[in-house]
């Protein structure tokens, strides 16, 4: 348990990897938003980069609402909480954080395109 009563998620993951009840399949960020979301996961949770995988979860890895909070600001909000909540695993993430951008362009493209009626 943590100070504040809570399940201490990071020792137990720790434990099962030592008692080998959970296989570490280790698989490595293969992108460059995923080495950049792996390099702040790591920031966040208090781990070296190399431990993080495309394929971790944010919050089994120990990470809290807070700490997504502090991984939205840390990104320059290049995600948001929200986000984070609903795609948790890092190459998820990734491959929504490179959408994202697109999606953003073609949303300002469809706003700034005119029927060339004057709407008074």
């Amino acid at each position: 348990m943590t100070a504040n009563s809570k399940i201490d998620r990071k020792a137990l993951t720790a434990l099962a990897g030592e008692l080998g009840v959970v296989e570490q399949d280790h698989e490595p960020p293969a992108t460059p938003t995923e080495y950049r979301l792996a390099a702040a996961w790591a920031k966040v949770l208090g781990v070296d980069a190399d431990q993080i995988s495309r394929r971790d979860h944010f919050f089994d890895r120990g990470g809290t609402s807070l700490l997504a909070v502090k991984l939205t600001i840390t990104l320059d909000r290049a995600v948001s909480l929200k986000d984070i909540t609903r795609h948790p695993v890092l190459a998820d993430l990734a491959a929504l954080a490179d959408g994202g951008s697109e999606r953003r362009s073609e949303l300002l493209q469809t706003l700034s395109e005119s029927d060339g009626a004057n709407p008074r």
